[in-house]
């Protein structure tokens, strides 16, 4: 299995994985309609104009099972969430953290390691530009996503309804 950096010529494989998971578990009760091309690009467009992207891929023969994205926290607090930045500065984590964005694999590849190698070049990119903490967040109903952010390091720290959200921190 390949991890590289995402290319526009992966968009098409992205957005096959994204809508083959939007039918599981709590998925249709936050997105009803699915995520089209259009709610996918919203997602992901803002992931390069932010402090240290990273959006990495992975591939399995030539087919795209799975992808990571991150980037600086506060510029993501300033820009998207701002309602939260008291919240974030309670718990210390406005300075030195990465966000971890989005990781999705594919059902295929859920029960294996693939997840774990994609945080783990997160961990590492985020680190190696300097951050000493990450912060994630996912639905509440979403209990697969919380049972693996648990499981590999990180602690809920509050829960958001606007929307509805658990956010997780971390440190390096």
């Amino acid at each position: 299995m390949l991890i590289r950096p995402y290319s526009e010529g992966d968009f098409e494989g992205i957005k096959k994985v994204i809508q083959n998971i939007q039918s599981e578990e709590c998925w249709p009760h936050y997105y009803p309609n699915g995520w089209d091309e259009e709610r996918i690009r919203q997602e992901f467009n803002p992931v390069l104009n932010y402090k240290h992207p990273l959006f990495l891929v992975s591939e399995e023969n030539h087919e795209i099972t799975g992808l990571i994205a991150g980037h600086d926290l506060e510029s993501f607090v300033d820009n998207e969430i701002s309602h939260l930045k008291n919240k974030f500065h309670e718990f210390d984590l406005l300075s030195e953290t990465f966000y971890q964005r989005d990781i999705i694999v594919d059902k295929k590849h859920q029960r294996g390691t693939l997840g774990l190698r994609l945080f783990r070049e997160l961990q590492k990119h985020a680190s190696e530009s300097g951050y000493s903490k990450l912060v994630t967040r996912t639905p509440p109903l979403n209990v697969r996503g919380r049972t693996f952010f648990n499981k590999i390091g990180y602690e809920e720290i509050f829960e958001d309804d606007n929307p509805s959200r658990i956010y997780f921190a971390m440190k390096l």
